[in-house]
């Protein structure tokens, strides 16, 4: 089973970045140089916003993560550098479950090494589905 990044987050992010640049530009261009400087700032920060999402979804299909009855296989890098995958095998692999905590609602990989590997799998699909297809391919969940 493959799964590649949700595209919503991303057209969310160029939607809220072509607001700020156009409220941020057009409130400098009208309050002018002195006062505009502030609301520049916005436009710049909405253009930065457009930027980071047009290149997540350039690189998007470099993020795609692999759930195999051999282990899970990860992304690894940032929007700018994608790294190189990495694989979890299943003989490592302790259990999978969720980890709600002040931290975020994630899916937490335990080895049996004693380490946890947490993944923002909600950037992906639901928790509950990314724990169906897991025990689809027979890996063990909790």
């Amino acid at each position: 089973m493959t799964l590649k990044p949700r595209i919503d987050i991303y057209v969310a992010m160029i939607l809220a970045g072509a607001f700020f640049t156009f409220v941020g530009f057009g409130s400098a261009y009208l309050f002018g140089l002195p006062f505009g400087l502030a609301p520049g700032v916005l436009g710049v920060m909405g253009v930065f916003y457009v930027v980071v999402a047009v290149a997540a979804l350039w690189h998007r299909r470099s993020f795609f993560m692999v759930i195999e009855p051999s282990g899970i296989t990860l992304p690894t890098g940032n929007v700018f550098r994608p790294g190189q995958s990495v694989h979890i095998p299943r003989e490592v692999i302790a259990t999978i479950a969720r980890d709600e905590s002040i931290r975020g609602r994630r899916i937490s990989i335990a080895l049996r090494t004693g380490g946890k590997v947490p993944i923002q799998a909600r950037n992906y699909c639901e928790l509950k589905r990314f724990l169906a297809h897991c025990k689809e391919h027979g890996l063990p969940t909790a």
